[in-house]
């Protein structure tokens, strides 16, 4: 299922326009943009640009809905998907700054279980982990429609992975994108800073950078912000029913 089209444009600014785009290029974006969303249907999309670690141009294109007036701005609430695992990985590595995790180690120093489907996993590193050569599948349902948003919900997920899960092949003998190997690691932040995943998410990156209405916890993103999730069947796009959003992932 697509959720949302993201469009990333990497756009050097050149001196010639200065800290902030010239109105040509701005039309110039604001035509790129415009084809990019009749090409895909997308209902809706967001833009920044960055110069020099600031923002030099950001503009939304595009309905937060499909058919209704709640526009796309700046501000406009998106789900992350799978560029979340950049947010897994920083998290991680401050860890390992700060001495908690070694790269080097294996997942069960920091999830420790003694009965396990496969007993290679007790070879796993979180550096396999990271780089999407542990050995684990990737996962074949979400449970959108029945997810499971307590607390302890990431946590009872990623243990029952480890004693459940057969490995596709042994850890370190080739690359398998895994999204189930990142919802592990989101409990392993969980057990060595003692928060939940998306508290230390919200304390240590996103706060930091100033990404104060972002938040892991779909339920504290503020209700105005939000965009609503959209899919496309052949040649036809629909608002999805339910919202992609399972505290386990």
């Amino acid at each position: 299922m697509k959720t949302f089209f993201l469009i990333v444009i990497l756009i050097t600014c050149t001196k010639a326009f200065g800290q902030v785009p010239s109105i040509l290029l701005k039309s110039k974006i604001d035509s790129m943009i415009g084809a990019e969303m009749l090409s895909e249907k997308a209902v809706g999309v967001a833009i920044g640009i960055v110069k020099d670690g600031k923002i030099c141009y950001n503009k939304g294109y595009g309905s937060k809905k499909l058919n209704t007036n709640k526009f796309i701005d700046s501000l406009t609430n998106f789900h992350l998907a799978s560029i979340s695992k950049v947010f897994v990985a920083t998290a991680v590595m401050q860890l390992v700054e700060q001495g908690k995790i070694n790269l080097e180690d294996k997942l069960l120093k920091y999830i420790p279980l003694n009965e396990l489907k496969d007993e290679r996993i007790k070879d796993i590193t979180i550096k396999q982990m990271l780089t999407h050569t542990s050995g684990f599948p990737d996962v074949n349902n979400y449970h959108w429609v029945n997810p499971k948003n307590d607390s302890l919900a990431l946590g009872n997920y990623a243990t029952k992975c480890i004693a459940t899960i057969k490995l596709i092949f042994n850890p370190g003998a080739r690359y398998e994108y895994s999204n189930m190997a990142f919802e592990v690691l989101g409990h392993v932040v969980e057990k060595v800073s003692r928060k939940n995943f998306d508290e230390y998410e919200s304390d240590f990156i996103l706060s930091k950078v100033g990404l104060n209405y972002s938040n892991f916890d779909y339920s504290k993103i503020d209700r105005a912000r939000r965009s609503s999730p959209h899919i496309k069947l052949f040649s036809k796009v629909l608002v999805s029913k339910i919202y992609p959003y399972n505290r386990e992932h």
